[in-house]
């Protein structure tokens, strides 16, 4: 039979750990870790390196944005603290010493910008000066009659704040934990005021086997109450027009800083999967599973994990993070999973466009242009599907393959291709330079001891004569192409792909096969 050809040239639908890898589409990968996924291409992603460091664990980093423009980064270690490039301040007074934060700029009495901080505890403000507990407002007369007694003193477990329709919502209370507390709006001032929660401002959730509000959000026209079991919407603009559905949902969320607004949805985790809440054309809310790929990994995960995981959207990505390090990440465009390793975040923040997460090293750390993570390599793999060419049953002489690669002018950059046939696993490319020999091009790669301590394992690669010597120094190409000899029998083929060298880019462009199909 003649030769024929078999291109991979894409793999945007990403990450399938649910379906056996002879059953994947070509396009999908068994694995992709630490890979940025494209259409006609897949890189390995950028690292991180330290912005600050504080005194403890970092659990909260939050932009306080203010009424004149200034945005102040806030960062809650054993205190708050503000934080820039160069100056790290300790903020006067205490915040709690839970895991889990929620803050809210909103205006005092005085028309004064005003961070709130959910901690767990009462409630508490940091005004540009200290951090105090917010001190109850004393109704006068007549407000003691309409709307009534405060009841913020007793709200003493602050653990989900959010503002909705001019109201401040919250769940609070230390006893009743399916208990919705909301806030005064002052008619003479014109907005809701923080130090005042009437009394008779509250109402429960109808839950069973003692379920707890653990996120409150607000969601199109909606407060959505995140529950553990179950999820429910809160409609209408005043107390008259309420009404309170629960939504047809499996399960409830179980990781509260999970929940993130991810354009026109809202994502959150449940014990199983990840889903996304969205608005129908009669404004209700409903949702769906969108983790069906990775319900592997998903299972992997244990319950105590699950409930710290903490969520951000940021260029199109949805990140999920795990405190083993473990990064689940959602391409919205592409409806595409991938993992990611190494990113132990206990709070994440979108800055100036950049990304930031704090962790539990006592550091905050801020995504760039850098191929390392803190100085610690990114490890890159890829698995392609299990490859049959078309027909599972009969034998392929699979004689040699081309890949295409992006050339990088200012870093080395390689990869090692092993190949996994029915029998046996072959190692078919190793060009990878080693990064404590060779890590910048302006560090004299031509020194001749240095490749006689890097030699290459592969002879019939091209790599060498052709894409190192001839073209990516003295005749620079920005793609190459490397042909590989293959030379084996097999009825199916699998591409394992990486490289975990630190300050070396990754980005491959397509693989494409020659193979001559053998009789039955």
């Amino acid at each position: 039979m003649p030769k024929q050809y078999y291109p991979l040239k894409d793999f945007s639908l990403g990450l399938n750990d649910k379906a056996a890898a002879h059953l994947l589409d070509d396009r999908e990968l068994a694995e992709a870790t630490n890979v940025v996924l494209g259409t006609g291409w897949v890189s390995k992603r950028n690292g991180y390196e330290q912005y600050a460091t504080f005194p403890a664990p970092v659990r909260k980093i939050y932009n306080y944005l203010k009424v004149n423009g200034h945005m102040e980064l806030l960062v809650v270690s054993d205190k708050l603290y503000t934080q820039d490039d160069t100056i790290c301040t300790a903020i006067p007074g205490t915040v709690g010493n839970g895991d889990r934060f929620s803050m809210i700029t909103v205006k005092d009495r005085s028309v004064n910008d005003v961070a709130l901080i959910a901690d767990g505890g009462m409630l508490k403000r940091y005004n540009g000066i200290d951090v105090a507990v917010v001190t109850p407002h004393l109704p006068n007369t007549q407000e003691q009659e309409n709307p009534g007694l405060n009841e913020l003193g007793n709200l003493s477990a602050f653990r989900a704040l959010t503002m909705h329709k001019g109201r401040l919502y919250a769940a609070a209370h230390p006893v009743h934990k399916n208990r919705v507390s909301f806030s005064h709006i002052d008619p003479t001032l014109g907005f809701s005021v923080y130090d005042y929660f009437p009394a008779v401002n509250f109402f429960d959730i109808a839950t069973n086997d003692n379920d707890e509000i653990i996120e409150l959000r607000t969601f199109r026209d909606t407060l959505v109450i995140f529950c553990r079991n179950t999820i429910w919407a809160l409609y209408g603009n005043t107390t008259s027009e309420f009404q309170l559905l629960k939504i047809n949902v499996p399960t409830g969320c179980v990781a509260p800083k999970s929940v993130t607004a991810v354009e026109n949805n809202l994502f959150y985790l449940s014990d199983t999967h990840v889903y996304a809440l969205f608005a129908t054309d009669f404004n209700t809310v409903s949702a769906q599973v969108i983790s069906d790929k990775v319900e592997n990994t998903l299972k992997g995960i244990s319950s105590s994990e699950k409930a710290k995981a903490t969520g951000v959207f940021h260029e199109n990505k949805y990140y999920l993070s795990f405190p083993s390090g473990l990064t689940l990440v959602y391409d919205v465009l592409l409806q595409a999973w991938t993992k990611y390793t190494n990113i132990q975040a206990n709070t994440f923040l979108v800055r100036e466009g950049r990304l930031f997460f704090g962790s539990e090293n006592k550091n905050v750390y801020r995504f760039g242009d850098v191929y390392h993570d803190e100085g610690q390599p990114i490890p890159f793999l890829l698995k392609t599907k299990r490859l049959d060419f078309g027909s599972m049953m009969n034998d392929k002489k699979l004689r040699r393959m081309w890949i295409q690669s992006k050339q990088y002018e200012e870093s080395a950059s390689g990869y090692t291709i092993d190949a996994v046939f029915e029998d046996e696993t072959k190692r078919l490319v190793s060009n990878i330079i080693n990064d404590e020999l060779f890590p910048k091009w302006d560090e004299d790669p031509w020194d001749t001891a240095v490749w006689d301590a890097v030699p290459h394992s592969n002879p019939n690669s091209a790599k060498w004569d052709e894409a190192v010597w001839d073209s990516s120094r003295w005749d620079f190409l920005e793609i190459q192409q490397e042909e590989v000899r293959i030379r084996e029998k097999s009825r199916t083929l699998q591409l394992v792909i990486s490289n975990d060298v630190r300050y070396q880019p990754v980005t491959i462009y397509g693989i494409e096969f020659e193979y001559k199909p053998r009789k039955p």
